[in-house]
């Protein structure tokens, strides 16, 4: 493309995990061949400005200023809805967004068709899959503590002894022992801090280093998801992703949407010892090989950079070749 990009506003900054999963990691790629500026208000971004907007959506007082000020929005919900009456309230902010980039396919029977583009978060987590060493019989279960709720009341359809599954999460968080509170109050089950030490699983406490070495030997993965909550129903299947671009064999809950937009994910009834072998190995080798082509970071900031091409120019398409990703 002959025409140069304006500078790219990525933002609010925020200390989410997905702001910087999603923008600042991304945005600091593309800083190397186009100008990024980030910004925590609307006072920050200039008129007509080309906004990459991730997550946390404004009030509407804002929603109406970036009306006014004729931003050039791209809008990256990232599981930020828990309900369509959340997206409804959000109808002047997500009307004027000239994209709606989105992670989980399931939304976007919520959105404009026309204006709504489907994205992956870029492989952060990925193991190499030369570093892959099995122990032979770990399954491992990767999240926030707020969901263990929810694994717990699904571990029963998994028949994969307990002494060798293994929860890793952030077991200090005072904020996810109470949202586990409210959410085992959804499935029944109202002590599940109780509940997990004595249903005879493994937890480890969440750390990058602790996550590396458990996709380095894990068996198998698996997640689990409350299908019931709006929230959970619409999630992207990027654990999943990150499994299979490890080379890692994993299972998911029948009935989750996301898992339909990855090839190679189990029913989570069909996970055990005696399917995951050697065969199940090479598959996902090969599975892992294509994903990681696909969700490496240079190929999701040349995404990135056509959206913003086509936003800034209000053109139907153009070429990963013409935007210029180092």
């Amino acid at each position: 493309m002959d025409a140069p990009l304006p500078p790219i506003y990525f933002g609010p900054v925020t200390s989410l995990p997905s702001w910087y999963w999603v923008g600042k990691d991304v945005a600091e790629f593309i800083a190397r061949t186009h100008e990024v500026r980030y910004f925590s208000t609307v006072d920050d971004i200039p008129e007509c400005g080309l906004v990459f907007w991730i997550k946390c959506p404004p009030v509407l007082r804002d929603a109406e200023r970036i009306v006014k000020k004729n931003l050039t929005l791209v809008f990256f919900p990232v599981d930020a809805f828990m309900s369509e009456s959340e997206i409804e309230s959000q109808r002047i902010f997500v009307e004027h967004a000239r994209f709606i980039c989105l992670h989980a396919q399931s939304l976007k029977r919520f959105f404009d068709p026309e204006r709504t583009i489907l994205i992956d978060h870029f492989n952060k987590y990925g193991l190499p899959l030369n570093e892959r060493v099995s122990d032979g019989k770990t399954l491992l279960w990767i999240g926030g503590f707020q969901y263990i709720p929810y694994v717990l009341s699904g571990l029963q359809t998994i028949s994969w002894r307990r002494e060798n599954i293994t929860l890793l999460t952030d077991l200090d968080s005072g904020a996810g022992r109470a949202a586990a509170e409210r959410n085992g109050r959804k499935v029944g089950l109202y002590d599940p801090i109780r509940a997990l030490a004595g249903c005879g699983v493994n937890t480890v406490r969440w750390s990058e280093v602790a996550q590396r070495l458990l996709l380095r030997s894990c068996k198998a993965a698996f997640d689990i998801k409350f299908l019931d909550c709006f929230n959970q129903y619409h999630k992207p299947p990027t654990k999943l992703q990150k499994y299979l671009a490890s080379g890692i064999p994993c299972a998911v809950n029948t009935g989750f949407p996301g898992a339909d937009q990855v090839h190679g994910v189990l029913p989570l009834q069909d996970l055990t010892t005696k399917t995951i072998g050697h065969g199940a190995d090479l598959s996902m080798t090969h599975i892992g090989q294509a994903l990681r082509r696909r969700l490496d970071i240079s190929a999701i900031a040349s995404d990135y950079l056509r959206i913003a091409f086509r936003a800034a120019y209000s053109i139907s398409d153009i070429s990963p070749e013409q935007v210029g990703v180092a």
